[in-house]
């Protein structure tokens, strides 16, 4: 294989509702050593960084909107001995309606178990339509106050979230659920804030008025 310089990149991000107003909002860098895309084009799905690079964090880089929170407790259902705490950010700053990208950050028990995920998932295909790139998470970089940290109950099955016994996600409004129980939500809207998971659901709900729980 060609000798591979990999690159570290930063993206802005936005979590929470923006229908909640600018308060609700948190803002932000991800800190990202990616591979470059002439690499991925090659299908080198497997090639790694240098171990120096690799972190117990690793990212789903570039996400459509449509790929939702249950699309993400799917793909890592087999990860899941593995994986403490998933959580989705939406690219800069989120316009009336969600933006086309995202990124979803997969923090493991160790660095090993995210090497695994990070070689079994980059370059595959899921559901035969997008293709995954993955990226180590060098860092996440809060501009003011981070959002935050999962805690208290989750409002599906009122147990604690506790990232030691449960698989935590926290969605992009910044609302954490067991990602088991978000699971079998299907698409549907935040159970907490209504805010939506994809483009049909936010047009859905303006014409309703529905935006946040009233």
């Amino acid at each position: 294989l060609p000798v591979v310089k990999w690159t570290c990149i930063a993206v802005r991000f936005t979590t929470g509702n923006p229908a909640l107003g600018a308060d609700h909002l948190h803002r932000g860098s991800i800190h990202l050593t990616q591979a470059p895309q002439s690499l991925a084009e090659r299908d080198y799905g497997q090639a790694l960084p240098d171990a120096n690079l690799r972190r117990a964090t690793v990212a789903l880089v570039g996400v459509p909107s449509r790929f939702v929170p249950t699309d993400v407790v799917e793909l890592l259902a087999p990860f899941r001995n593995s994986v403490r705490e998933i959580r989705i950010f939406r690219h800069a700053e989120p316009p009336r309606l969600p933006p086309s990208l995202c990124i979803v950050t997969i923090a493991c028990s160790s660095k090993q178990n995210a090497t695994e995920i990070y070689a079994r998932l980059h370059g595959t295909t899921h559901r035969d339509e997008h293709r995954l790139a993955m990226a180590f998470v060098q860092q996440v970089e809060w501009q003011s106050r981070p959002a935050p940290p999962p805690d208290g109950l989750c409002v599906v099955c009122l147990d604690r979230l506790d990232v030691s016994y449960h698989v935590v996600l926290t969605t992009a409004c910044d609302h954490s659920f067991h990602a088991a129980c978000l699971g079998r939500w299907s698409d549907a809207p935040c159970p907490v804030c209504r805010y939506p998971v994809s483009y049909t659901h936010l047009r859905a709900h303006e014409t309703r008025g529905n935006l946040v729980c009233r």
